[in-house]
């Protein structure tokens, strides 16, 4: 469902200087990736982790838990020629499932949300973080997922904040994909 949104993905293939809408405004955080070994934490697709690659990274890595974004973002590295190593994962488990240390370890756009434990997930950042390397997170403050969709009425908390015992689960036909 998500590909169908397209993501850039076309532009991905048809040009191989293209780089993702979604990794650009990063790219003067990261600097020059030349040989750098780059690890991407839910990855999703891959686009941004293709874009990585792009900039010039040598050993890439994608970590997602969904093997279905999985197979799409190999398919999708393939056609775009890109040498990426992707591993399914849950990102707590992320140290044990792949070797070595990264030069950057890179995550952003819709992670913070889906995260039960921030403190555990910052330790597996630590850990596959070279020293004196560079982690870059962008993303919104979780926070902003606690605001209801009807905002005609004004802002609404509708959503908790903190940690729950239990994981939220909603049934829905639609993705935010289809969303206007």
């Amino acid at each position: 469902m998500h590909v169908a949104s397209g993501y850039g993905t076309q532009a991905l293939i048809d040009d191989p200087q293209e780089i993702p809408d979604t990794l650009a405004p990063d790219l003067p955080y990261l600097g020059d990736l030349t040989g750098a070994s780059v690890i991407h934490l839910q990855c999703h697709l891959g686009t941004d982790t293709i874009g990585l690659k792009r900039q010039g990274a040598g050993r890439v890595v994608g970590i997602d838990l969904s093997g279905e974004s999985l197979r799409r973002a190999r398919e999708l590295a393939a056609q775009c020629s890109a040498d990426i190593e992707y591993v399914e994962s849950n990102v707590y488990d992320a140290r044990a499932a792949v070797d070595g240390e990264f030069d950057v370890v890179f995550s952003t756009l819709g992670v913070l949300c889906w995260l039960p434990d921030v403190t555990a997930w910052a330790q597996v950042v630590a850990s596959l973080l070279a020293p004196g390397g560079t982690f870059l997170i962008r993303d919104d403050h979780p926070f902003f997922m606690t605001i209801g969709d009807d905002v005609s009425a004004g802002l609404r908390v509708e959503q908790p904040y903190f940690q729950q015992a239990e994981p939220m689960t909603w049934e829905d036909d639609s993705s935010y994909v289809d969303a206007p």
